[in-house]
């Protein structure tokens, strides 16, 4: 039987304190959670990076045992500030997918906007227009809270970037908040001299996930493909290098059609891979990669899927809500 290779997904690393509903869902790891797990892989497994991945694929070469690559989706300040000290104190071969178009802003993603305006408000009860229709959330607990930030982001996953957008403005007026970077250090995004820092790095890959998070299945083609075009260039701009790796945001369910494929692959990308959850045997294509979120929704670090080889435990069904629901 051949050797597997596990992907490990990550966005964030944080020291900070949970507050009422932010980081509920787990994105960001603790410190000492991610320490003790880098601290382990580097002496329990066969640590590749995504180049080393794409060429033993490409090549049809073997996977050696216990293999794993580590990689970050989105471009959080915390995998600079938190999460690189651990990643070079164990030397582990990271790959960073970043959106671009939000490196250097003081802006915030839109599933942390909708958070930071159900964590903040002091309204115990909003109405929203969603699909022509007025829905209306109550928010007199952390429970009703929680009910409205999964419900209304799992309406925004399914929606058109421009009703996203348009939802996300009538929740700041109907919650009376106007969310900022300053409402939670985890909201912060790096900026060019922390990018070019991690690339300069020969440990370290920097690839493509959108300009700020679009789902490319919500998308009409041209934008889609325009989208991707405009993150590669920018990377390619500011990194003063080629691009060859990208991963797909909210990669679970249709965001890796056919058409987004022939995409990528028209902007020189090699390797995508997606957010589904499991191992990778040799018959997976580099545009189908399967990866572990590691923490988010309850999912748990694969150490026994890792050291003796077994399948990766089977996720909680009542976990699974958020972790679908939550920002991948």
């Amino acid at each position: 039987m051949d050797n597997e290779i596990t992907i490990l997904l990550y966005h964030g690393v944080t020291e900070h304190e949970n507050v009422g509903i932010t980081n509920h869902a787990n994105k960001h790891l603790s410190l000492s959670e991610f320490s003790e797990q880098m601290a382990w892989l580097s002496s329990n497994a066969n640590l590749l990076s995504m180049d080393e991945v794409a060429e033993m694929f490409q090549k049809n070469l073997p996977f050696p045992e216990k293999s794993v690559a580590v990689t970050f989706d989105d471009g959080y300040k915390n995998n600079y500030t938190t999460a690189m000290p651990i990643l070079d104190e164990y030397k582990i071969p990271t790959t960073f997918y970043i959106a671009a178009g939000m490196i250097g802003k003081d802006d915030l993603f839109w599933v942390d906007k909708i958070e930071a305006c159900i964590e903040k408000t002091e309204e115990e009860y909003i109405e929203i227009n969603m699909a022509e229709n007025t829905v209306k959330y109550n928010l007199d607990s952390n429970e009703n809270k929680l009910h409205a930030l999964y419900s209304i982001k799992k309406y925004c996953k399914l929606s058109s970037q421009k009703e996203v957008d348009a939802i996300v403005m009538g929740l700041i007026k109907a919650t009376k908040v106007n969310p900022t970077v300053g409402d939670n250090p985890n909201y912060s995004t790096m900026n060019w001299d922390e990018v070019r820092e991690l690339h300069k790095n020969k440990k370290y890959i920097i690839g493509g996930h959108s300009v700020k998070h679009e789902i490319f299945s919500n998308l009409d083609t041209e934008f889609m493909k325009s989208t991707i075009r405009e993150s590669v260039e920018i990377l390619s701009k500011e990194l003063n290098s080629t691009i060859q790796h990208y991963s797909y945001p909210e990669g679970i369910g249709k965001q890796f059609s056919y058409e987004v494929v022939t995409s990528l692959k028209k902007n020189k990308i090699k390797c995508c891979p997606t957010a589904r959850y499991g191992k990778n045997n040799s018959s997976i294509n580099l545009f189908n990669l399967y990866r572990v979120m590691v923490g988010l929704g309850g999912t748990p670090f694969p150490y026994k899927a890792i050291s003796n080889g077994d399948d990766l435990e089977l996720l909680d069904p009542s976990n699974m809500t958020n972790l679908v629901n939550s920002d991948n």
